[in-house]
Parts: structure tokens; sequence; C-alpha cells
């Protein structure tokens, strides 16, 4: 009765309440340190953490990006990332899309965790997978389609494995 009555609503509300107390909580905290430290300083120091977060996100998804790409073809990974590089997805980043950059790091962490586990199960990994999945359902919507493709590469796998490893019938 939740969900089909407006339970998806809730959830959401919820979630922008929890985000709005901790911004909350820490506009008086950096307001308190405006009136201790001057208003300026504070703004300086604020504008400066900014751009160096912005800017380790930004630099440590291309190279995560880059990681994966050796992992799945180590001959192509430079063409990959070159080609990447030159996007209008990753240009649009450095100018008007820089609230982005976490969503685009967590997206390629997963993806790396998601292309090792593949290959071999770890319970520590997993957890870490579904981590940073959870992490990335909370920064942008759009991460959904990410779990979904990987969703479907894992469900098309294991039908691909269960068949060849089903015993041949006689015909």
């Amino acid at each position: 009765m939740l969900l089909g009555n407006g339970g998806v609503h809730a959830v959401i509300v919820c979630k922008f309440e929890g985000g709005e107390f901790l911004f909350g909580g820490l506009l008086l905290l950096a307001g308190r340190m405006g009136d201790l430290l001057g208003r300026k300083r504070v703004f300086l120091a604020g504008l400066a953490l900014f751009t160096v977060a912005s800017l380790l996100c930004g630099a440590s998804a291309v190279a995560v990006f880059w990681r994966t790409a050796r992992r799945l073809s180590p001959g192509l990974a430079l063409p990959a990332l070159g080609s990447a590089a030159l996007s209008s997805y990753w240009l649009d980043l450095a100018q008007s899309g820089r609230p982005y950059a976490l969503f685009l790091l967590l997206a390629a962490l997963q993806f790396d965790l998601f292309v090792v586990l593949r290959e071999r199960w770890r319970a520590r990994r997993g957890a870490l997978y579904a981590g940073l999945g959870i992490l990335g359902l909370y920064t942008h919507y759009y991460y959904a389609l990410l779990l979904c493709s990987q969703l479907a590469d894992a469900l098309w796998r294991r039908r691909r494995d269960a068949r060849a490893i089903a015993p041949r019938l006689p015909r």
C-alpha cells in the first residue's frame, strides 16, 4: 500500500531531507568559522576545497577509466582513453558538469569492480560494489541505468555459461 500510494515519493523526500540536514549543519559550521576567521578567508578556503575535490574526482575517474580499459583490452586502452578525452561528455564535465565528477568517479570505480568480480568473486569486493552502487544512486538517478546494464550483462553471462556446462543431448 505504501508503494502504491506514494511510497517512492516518500523515499525521495527523505533523501532530500537528509541532504538538507547535512547542508544545514555544514552551513552553520561555515557561518561560525566565518565569524571567527573572517568571511573572505572562509569563502576562499571553501572555494579552494571544492576546486581541489572536483579536480581529484575528475582526475581519478580518468585513472580508473584507463585501468579498466587496460584490463578489458590492453591494446586498445590508449585509443579508448584518447577518444574519451575528446568526447563531448568529458569536455562538458570540464565546464558546466563539475558536480557530476563524483558521479563519474563512482561509476568508473563500480564498473572497474564489476569487471574484476566477473572474473573472480570476493565477498569484500562484492560489498564494496554494493556500497558504490548505493552511493551512486544517491548522487544521481541515472546511476540506475548503469546498474541495469551490469545486471543484464551478468545474467547474459550466467545463461551463456550454463549452456556451455549443460550436457549435450543426443539427437
